[in-house]
């Protein structure tokens, strides 16, 4: 535990230099087992018995001295550093300051490139592993509204099996529409069904894959997306039984349901 918060620290008896030691390391892990910093010891402590004594270990102490501080050159790389500071909890971040030294991972990186995309600066984890410190991401990183907008509307028509759903059209299944989920959920109060159909419709219409229609061939299930607000919708709210709020398992329709016919999704109430 560091002062910059939870870190990986790691004590060494060697005789090589720690950058050479690091550069191993990342060669043979993965990039969130490397040490944020590496501590040369000239021996381990250990106990009577010839173990480590962890408790013997001296306290970390960061080698990283003021004389070593470059300030990062220029209006974007000092941004970055801002967002690595306040990522990394550090309260100063140089120039050539290396990110996985610092203590920073491939978690953190996802972290570092949302922070960043919020502050106008946008670069990938990748540009970050490739680009390591903050003078050399600020040659790759990018800044102003030129980001790729990709349409977020309503998607339908004819689309591929799935390999998971190729293999369970093609499996010789007996009555393949009782292979679905259900749930039962139980109101606390009573429900008013054109509200909740309404909500339920709303649903559908955002997450496309709701509308998924099957159209059975001689050899497996053809997918495509049911258009929007179609009549009942994809997802009507209807009432198997007489009684307001009551569920029977029996009376639901299930038998009648089809993965060609019907939506991939109902709801009883």
């Amino acid at each position: 535990m560091a002062d910059s918060g939870a870190q990986l620290w790691a004590y060494v008896v060697s005789d090589e230099p720690v950058t050479g030691l690091l550069a191993q390391l990342r060669e043979r892990l993965p990039a969130y087992m490397v040490p944020a910093h590496v501590q040369v010891l000239p021996q381990l402590p250990l106990t009577a018995n010839g173990k480590l004594d962890r408790r013997a270990l001296p306290a970390p102490v960061c080698l990283d001295s003021a004389d070593r501080y470059q300030a990062p050159q220029g209006e974007l790389a000092q941004r970055i550093a801002q967002v690595w500071q306040d990522v990394l909890k550090r309260e100063q971040i140089g120039a050539q300051d290396n990110f996985f030294e610092l203590g920073g991972d491939s978690i953190i990186s996802i972290q570092v490139v949302s922070r960043a995309r919020q502050a106008g600066i946008r670069f990938t984890p990748r540009d970050l592993f490739e680009h390591q410190t903050v003078q050399s991401l600020a040659r790759v990183a990018q800044t102003g509204d030129t980001a790729i907008l990709i349409d977020q509307g309503p998607v339908s028509g004819p689309l591929r099996l799935l390999p998971i759903q190729q293999m369970f059209f093609e499996a010789p299944i007996p009555a393949r529409h009782h292979w679905n989920q259900s749930v039962l959920l139980a109101p606390q109060r009573p429900l008013q069904a054109a509200l909740l159909e309404q909500a339920l419709q709303a649903l559908v219409n955002h997450h496309d894959a709701l509308r998924l229609v099957f159209t059975r061939t001689p050899r497996a299930g053809v997918p495509s997306i049911e258009p929007c607000n179609r009549p009942r919708g994809c997802c009507g709210v209807n009432r198997p039984t007489p009684k307001p709020n009551a569920w029977r398992s029996t009376n639901v329709p299930s038998a009648a349901w089809t993965y060609a016919t019907a939506p991939c999704c109902a709801v009883y109430y």
